[in-house]
Parts: C-alpha cells; sequence; structure tokens
C-alpha cells in the first residue's frame, strides 16, 4: 500500500481559513474589505460556490432534471492508473454513435454550444451530453476542434444545429471589439459550419432566416417542457458529469420583468470577465435555449406552422 501511493495526487478542497495560521487575521479582513464582489468574495476567499439565483429564467427546472449515471465503464475500467484516460463520447452512456446530433449555438467573443440526443420510448427522452466554449481570440476553428476531437468516434457525423438569428449576419457588432482570425466574412453558422466540414462532418442549418425569438416565448417553451411529465412530450435532462458548466449557467439565468413584460437578466455577461462566464452567467444556457426552441417550438400553438427536419415532422 505504501509503494502504491507514491505518485500519486491529493485531492482536497479547502478555503483560506485552512492556512489561517500563517495568513493570519488580517489578511482576511483585508481581503473582506477590498473585494466588494460578493460573490468573488466566497468563491475565492471562503471557497463557498455562489448559489443559484432565487428568481430563475429556468423557472420550473429542478434536480429532477438532471442525471448523472454518465458513462459506460467498459472501456474506462481497462485504463490503470498511471495511463491518460481519453475524454471522448464512446465513454458516454446515453451518447448513441449511430445517431446525429442536435446543437444549440450561441456565437460572440464568448463562443458556446450545447450538443443532445433525443432517446425514443415511451416516453422519448432529449438529453443535452455536453457543452464546449471558446473565449476570444479563439473561435470557430478552434470550437469545431474541440467537438470533433471528443466526438471523434461518433459513426454519423451529422450535427443539426440551432442557433438565433444573430448568427445569420455577415457582420455581427462584437467582431468591431473582437475582430475574425481570417478574413472570410460570413456569417457565424457558416463559419462553424465550413469548420466543421472541414474534419468530416455535414451540419445542417437549422435556423437560416430566423426570426427575432422573443424571452417571452423561450419562457412559456420552457414552463411547458420543464413542468411534470405528461407522456405526451419529450423529457429533458441533463448530464451533470458533462453539462456542469450548462447547469451551473441555468441556475444563474435570472427572470426580469421590464413594464410587465418577462425578459432574460443577461447582465452578467457584460459585468463578468470572460473565464468565470462559463458557469457564472448566462452564456451557456443561452446557447441551450436555442436549442429547445429549434426541437421543441412546436408546442406553442400560436405561433403556427413548425417543422423540425431532423425528426421529419410539421405541426
Amino acid at each position: 500500500i505504501n509503494s502504491f501511493r507514491k505518485g500519486e495526487t491529493y485531492y482536497l478542497r479547502a478555503s483560506s481559513f485552512s492556512n489561517l495560521k500563517i495568513l493570519g487575521i488580517d489578511y482576511i479582513i483585508n481581503q473582506v474589505k477590498s473585494i466588494k464582489d460578493e460573490d468573488k468574495l466566497n468563491t475565492s476567499i471562503f471557497s463557498v460556490r455562489k448559489q443559484k439565483v432565487k428568481d430563475m429564467f429556468f423557472g420550473k427546472f429542478g434536480k429532477e432534471h438532471v442525471f448523472d449515471d454518465s458513462y459506460v465503464y467498459n472501456l474506462i475500467d481497462t485504463f490503470s492508473a498511471d495511463m491518460q484516460l481519453e475524454e471522448s463520447s464512446r465513454n458516454l452512456k446515453y451518447c448513441n454513435s449511430n445517431m446525429p446530433l442536435y446543437a444549440g449555438f450561441d456565437p460572440g467573443p464568448f463562443m458556446s454550444i450545447v450538443f443532445g440526443q433525443r432517446q425514443h420510448g415511451r416516453p422519448s427522452t432529449f438529453r443535452a451530453i455536453k457543452n464546449f466554449w471558446v473565449i476570444h481570440p479563439e473561435q470557430h476553428e478552434e470550437l469545431a476542434e474541440k467537438i470533433d476531437m471528443f466526438f471523434k468516434y461518433h459513426r454519423r457525423k451529422e450535427i443539426f444545429l440551432h442557433y438565433d438569428r444573430a448568427a445569420n449576419q455577415n457582420d455581427p457588432h462584437y467582431r468591431k471589439y473582437y475582430p475574425l482570425a481570417t478574413d472570410l466574412n460570413d456569417t457565424d453558422a457558416i463559419l462553424l459550419q465550413k469548420a466543421l466540414v472541414k474534419r468530416g462532418w455535414s451540419v445542417k442549418l437549422m435556423s437560416l432566416n430566423q426570426s427575432t425569438i422573443y424571452h417571452h416565448q423561450h419562457y412559456r417553451l420552457l414552463n411547458i417542457l420543464f413542468s411534470k411529465p405528461d407522456g405526451r412530450r419529450d423529457n429533458i435532462l441533463i448530464d451533470r458529469n458533462e453539462c456542469d458548466a450548462l447547469i451551473s449557467s441555468i441556475n444563474h439565468s435570472p427572470i426580469k420583468r421590464t413594464d410587465g413584460r418577462v425578459q432574460l437578466d443577461k447582465s452578467s455577461e457584460k459585468e463578468l470577465e470572460y473565464k468565470d462566464q462559463a458557469y457564472y452567467s448566462t452564456q451557456i444556457a443561452t446557447a441551450f435555449l436555442y436549442l429547445l426552441w429549434g426541437e421543441y417550438k412546436h408546442l406553442l400553438p400560436e405561433d403556427g406552422l413548425s417543422c423540425s427536419v431532423a425528426n421529419n415532422y410539421c405541426v
């Protein structure tokens, strides 16, 4: 046992109080005075994770919408302690390599994407199985590389990509401050499509000519999707292990009401540094919204005729 311990790593989660004898109480007092952001103080000094907002835009989302039996261990168990485990979708219990992938994409200097798949049954289930993000100067190529590497063993290399109307713009506003690394003057959706096609993927752009989607429409749809199952619609589940940033983002997506209108409070995207936005802003939750809207907008009857090319049905 003593021999086996050598070279192993011990993980300890602790706060600054663990080293209080060395730091001294004056250090803690100075940190309290100097760090005005309460959340930053709690996370960086006291090792207390930010709690979810009280009034959530994903108001009906709860622990019943999260699963954590994420992996199949047949391959994982073949690795010894000194081997590097390759992270890939073939380790995911609920990723069917022979079925297409569905994705929600949110472009910008913080670029994120959420992948999901549908399991048919009674009732059927739609699972969010992986989230990715890149931060400028990383862009479409780097995001495509992350996607391709993780899903490298996926046999059916087909992606149905949902996004908002901004991804259809040739010259979005953010590029004035975060220019492209290439000279291509293309939409974000097409740039990501090209980057993935180059790596052997087929990418269907599902939101061409997308009209404006209002927050109240998203909110009403979320209330339908995350209400108690009734056997007539898909159950929505999110992987706690591979989509931990998405779950945290959902829990930090506040609702606000302006003149009686329901809105998603996206102020965190302006207030937080990009390195903190994956877990504590609305960024990745927004990408998930586009995925859910693209696949389930037909559940809002007043939105009229809606088609899903991926599933070959119209309502």
